[in-house]
């Protein structure tokens, strides 16, 4: 049963590992040509600190949804973390009713045991919705959505190198 008093986990932690170098597999995460191969329709990113990042998705009506952020920490080829900090939809910013979005990644890309992979950490909070939804719940569907990720980023990466 649910005990309302139980302490609320805050955050997910995803940990894989991934087929690729920890050069490639970074530039997955920061870099636009990266983010766009596997996250979203388009994206720009000024890989640096304090660097800009737009990713934009695309529905059928052909409206256009974007999140907005910034690396606040960027060290190349291990560490970025990026601050989410707007969303817009159909030309509205979320900001706009006085609500910013509060959310983050935490990305560590280290070498993997093999000496050829990588091992990548995620971290990443747990986005309350609307609709009151028992944390644990939220937190499973977030490691099912990051599972599911991962596996996209795997395929990606087993294919030959064009680009990040």
């Amino acid at each position: 049963m649910f005990d309302p008093h139980a302490p609320v986990p805050r955050q997910v932690i995803v940990r894989h590992a991934l087929p690729g170098p920890p050069d490639r597999v970074f530039a997955l995460f920061t870099s636009a040509a990266g983010l766009q191969s596997w996250f979203c329709d388009a994206a720009e990113s000024v890989e640096a600190l304090n660097g800009d990042v737009h990713a934009a998705w695309h529905d059928e009506e052909g409206a256009t949804w974007e999140r907005i952020g910034r690396w606040v920490v960027f060290d190349p080829p291990r560490v970025a973390v990026l601050e989410w900090y707007g969303v817009q939809t159909a030309g509205k910013n979320a900001g706009d009713d006085g609500q910013l979005a509060a959310d983050y990644w935490r990305i560590a890309v280290a070498p993997g045991d093999d000496g050829a992979g990588s091992v990548v950490t995620v971290v990443s909070p747990l986005v309350a919705s609307e609709v009151a939804v028992r944390p644990e719940l939220l937190a499973d569907a977030a490691r099912v959505g990051w599972d599911a990720t991962f596996g996209a980023l795997r395929e990606l990466l087993a294919a030959p190198a064009e680009g990040p």
